[in-house]
């Protein structure tokens, strides 16, 4: 059956212009076999290389933020498809070989504080509980400090209007607490400087004992102590403005989350996360000193510090492979529905630099190169210890850092940037030499076929496609007024939807003759989301494409779906 023509271009306006703008999304399907990549193992031996110079260094001149002498740390890269990790390494400070207490030698066992990565682990376990429809409730419901002191507020007409000192906690919500929109303070007491210092600071006013905080320095402030403190303390902005980091908004979500159960912190860590995940190294108390790396004194490194009803916002213990595990769960939406892991992982919110938005807790960073890649990370700091968990959903990768010793935030931050300015090209590359040899050639019957290859640019390029004798890339060429038919862009991205024996893509009809034109964001815009499925015919997309695939995943055959055939792939 010849279909019309007008079939393919009933809409043209909502072609992408200028350079490739595909669907924010992978570019591929995430490499299944990535450690047997070529550019993976170049590209994991080139890293390996740059941290045994860095930690290996003659003289101080050649190492940039990591001090090998002062810092013990762990790296391990893992992926979805295995338990064993893509790539570890682990350095040991000499101050740590020498140690009389804790552990001689790091490994992926060695217990370290994980800091602020510990609000990660708490959103997940609210979310293991509650599900995501808990971010839109009230946390006064749950607190009753907090509804008490909305309350009051209600019925005090001159705190009411005076929104600069009364934060507004009627309006806070579970979901706010947890991407940092709530407005509340950065931190009580643990950096106060009047409650740091033995005197009077030059310059500072002398206080009252009532606006010194009692606790928090040496010991956890108690309940009590901790709400009276909040409640005193000013908001910064209105709920829901912008990010502003806080941690007490974390401690009152862990005691917002053991009301909503009625257990304990501790008791849905091991319930929700160490017993499902088998954690071993993982704890909300102390562990056994033989098991964890003790960087110095146990109070002033932070290592023995009970961080009471922090914990929840920063005081979590675990080692390399247990936060390696805690990853690839995520990833594999091995504790939460995948339509909930999709819904978490996204940004809640901008800040000022288009790199970095804020997720629940997610710092999320967008790459730009070799395309917009999203990377989902936690990073954490707590006296001497650092830590990072990165994720790339595009990928199905992850990392993490653990690091104890002097000034871990730099070497941390360091390593991080140096795994993603190393492995992600590479894992990109990973997908797109799967991609090549499970997806692209030649695919033909009696009345159609279509060639696919695969280049240096994000997706599966259309080279080739014709139907009922119809060159369907010169019809889209000539209707759409091109000048050429290498103006033409026609690529296929992963949908990520699947059934048994079928993959799923969307097609990218593209004119790049316009290059980069525009005057500014508006005509500048990248706006393919805008135009994916608008040319339709009988119910189905245009752009809709399924391969058809053997039990490797390799395609054996090609529909486009709105012209119901099914085209056969043509074996080399």
């Amino acid at each position: 059956m010849r279909y019309p023509h007008f079939i393919l271009l009933c809409t043209l306006s909502p072609l992408a212009l200028g350079k490739l703008c595909p669907i924010q999304g992978p570019a591929f399907p995430a490499p299944k076999d990535v450690a047997s990549s070529s550019s993976f193992t170049q590209a994991k031996n080139q890293l390996l290389s740059t941290l045994d110079k860095a930690v290996h260094a003659s003289n101080a001149s050649e190492v940039t933020g990591i001090d090998p002498d002062s810092i013990s740390f762990s790296l391990q890269v893992f992926n979805t498809k295995s338990d064993q990790p893509l790539l570890e390494y682990y350095h040991t400070a000499p101050s740590i070989r020498n140690s009389t207490v804790g552990v001689r030698e790091v490994d992926a066992d060695t217990v370290f504080r994980i800091a602020s990565v510990s609000k990660l682990w708490t959103v997940l376990m609210l979310l293991i509980e509650k599900g995501d429809a808990s971010l839109s409730e009230p946390v006064a419901k749950y607190v009753p400090e907090l509804r008490d002191a909305a309350k009051e507020l209600s019925h005090n007409a001159t705190m009411r209007d005076d929104e600069i000192d009364h934060l507004r906690w009627d309006e806070v919500t579970i979901g706010e607490l947890a991407s940092h929109m709530t407005g509340v303070i950065r931190e009580y007491a643990s950096i106060d400087i009047a409650a740091l210092s033995a005197s009077t600071p030059g310059g500072f006013p002398t206080l009252p004992k009532s606006d010194i905080p009692p606790c928090g320095t040496k010991v956890a402030c108690t309940r009590s102590e901790f709400f009276d403190g909040i409640l005193k303390s000013h908001p910064i902005l209105h709920t829901s403005s912008t990010p502003i980091y806080s941690n007490p908004s974390f401690q009152i979500l862990g005691y917002a989350l053991e009301a909503m159960t009625n257990q304990t912190y501790k008791s849905l860590l091991q319930r929700d996360l160490i017993k499902p995940l088998g954690l071993s190294r993982s704890s909300y108390d102390k562990p056994e000193d033989d098991t964890a790396i003790i960087p110095g004194p146990a109070m002033s490194s932070f290592y023995g510090v009970d961080a009471g009803g922090e914990t929840a916002a920063g005081g979590l213990y675990s080692s390399t492979k247990d936060m390696s595990i805690v990853g690839r769960a995520i990833l594999n939406s091995t504790l939460l529905r995948p339509s909930l892991t999709r819904r978490w992982m996204k940004p809640r919110a901008h800040t000022s630099s288009l790199e970095v938005s804020v997720g629940a807790p997610w710092e999320i960073f967008t790459l730009t190169n070799p395309r917009l890649i999203d990377l989902y990370t936690k990073q954490g700091d707590l006296g001497m210890y650092s830590s990072m968990l990165a994720l790339s959903p595009e990928h199905d990768v992850g990392f993490t850092i653990l690091a104890a010793g002097e000034s871990t935030t730099e070497a941390v931050t360091l390593i991080t940037d140096l795994t993603i300015n190393t492995l992600i090209p590479a894992l990109e590359d990973a997908a797109r030499e799967e991609a090549n040899t499970q997806f692209a050639g030649e695919y033909s019957s009696a009345n159609a076929s279509i060639k696919i290859t695969t280049d240096d640019q994000p997706g599966l390029k259309v080279t080739e496609w014709t139907n009922e004798s119809v060159d369907v890339r010169q019809l889209l060429v000539s209707k759409l007024g091109l000048q050429n038919a290498s103006d033409l862009s026609v690529r296929l991205y992963p949908s990520g939807l699947k059934a048994p024996g079928r993959v799923g893509f969307r097609a990218v009809f593209q004119d790049n003759s316009e290059g980069d034109s525009g005057i500014g964001p508006v005509t500048r815009a990248c706006t393919t989301w805008s135009s994916v499925d608008s040319i339709i015919y009988g119910n189905v997309g245009a752009d809709e494409f399924v391969f058809g695939v053997d039990g490797s995943g390799r395609a054996v055959s090609i529909s486009p779906r709105a012209l119901r055939v099914e085209i056969p792939r043509v074996e080399a």
